[in-house]
């Protein structure tokens, strides 16, 4: 709700903040934080496997995968590609640690695969999608330096709107609805 609007007005962001902006930096924020969006999908599945005490093959496996990056980044580097690689293949690591928590979620935790991708992975794609288009035509249409004082909140209310709409189940939503009501 806060990395969608900022992942557009992230220059802006960071030239407030640094003044003068080093060469990379604005891509480097914004594949992080796109890597961090990343891994926070498989967020609360990370906390089931620990709180089941089965956390051997959890950490062997998903420690394993996400140092790839290292080796990854170092041969593309040798190769001659750009810095931009190094972060591609930091998001790639990064969804492919997300695919072994799922598995080793089915297998400790006996998470139903399918129902995860119906009701989290399809439900939090849509706000996320509609926030990005909506954050990219604010940026487009607006055109004056503190365009970001529109932007950023605009997009989060947009998200928690859009989320509440379309991105949560009606069990959920009633959840919502009795603690505001509360």
């Amino acid at each position: 709700f806060i990395a969608i609007p900022c992942l557009f007005e992230m220059p802006a962001l960071l030239d407030i903040w640094l003044k003068e902006v080093p060469d990379y930096t604005v891509m480097f924020c914004t594949m992080v934080l796109i890597a961090t969006m990343v891994t926070q999908l498989t967020a609360g599945m990370q906390s089931a496997i620990m709180a089941s005490g089965r956390i051997k093959r959890y950490m062997i496996l998903v420690s394993s995968t996400k140092l790839l990056t290292l080796p990854t980044a170092y041969f593309l580097m040798k190769a001659g590609y750009q810095v931009i690689c190094v972060f591609w293949g930091y998001i790639f690591f990064e969804a492919i640690a997300g695919i072994v928590i799922l598995y080793l979620s089915k297998i400790e935790v006996n998470l139903k695969i399918n129902l995860f991708i119906k009701r989290v992975l399809l439900k939090e794609s849509i706000p996320v999608l509609l926030t990005a288009i909506f954050c990219y035509a604010l940026t487009k249409t607006i055109n004056f330096e503190l365009r970001w004082l529109i932007t950023i909140p605009s997009g989060m209310i947009f998200f928690v709107i859009i989320a509440y709409l379309a991105g949560l189940c009606e069990d959920e939503k009633e959840i919502i609805d009795s603690m505001i009501k509360k």
